[in-house]
């Protein structure tokens, strides 16, 4: 039951069109695009249908960066986020180590594209 109703709402999110900042894409009527001013301005990066995202190359931040970035507000990139197309192209954006909560809503965009891209088959 609750696999369905993730489902429906990943249906919805997808036809009324999401934005997923930390991802750094939009999606909507089956595209996913670079976040851009306007949906217009934004570049096209390929189909919702057979994408993915994920995040790879995690290491936590040393000491010292996390240090360091108290100091000059610079936050350490501790990985990469990905959203590869069906195509074999892929859309990279830094991960920057965050709050437990922060990192949470990175896994939940993520969950949630993966259910759109599922849907769009």
């Amino acid at each position: 039951m609750r696999a369905e109703v993730q489902r429906s709402r990943a249906v919805t999110a997808a036809a009324k069109g999401a934005v997923l900042n930390e991802l750094g894409v939009r999606v909507k009527d089956g595209e996913v695009r670079k976040i851009g001013l306007t949906w217009n301005s934004s570049r096209v990066l390929g189909p919702l249908a057979g994408a993915c995202a994920g995040v790879m190359d995690v290491k936590p931040a040393s000491s010292g960066q996390f240090i360091g970035s108290a100091i000059t507000g610079y936050v350490p990139r501790v990985g990469t986020i990905f959203v590869a197309f069906a195509d074999g192209t892929r859309y990279e954006t830094a991960l920057r180590q965050g709050s437990p909560a922060q990192m949470r809503k990175v896994d939940e965009q993520i969950a949630l594209f993966n259910r759109m891209a599922d849907a769009a088959r």
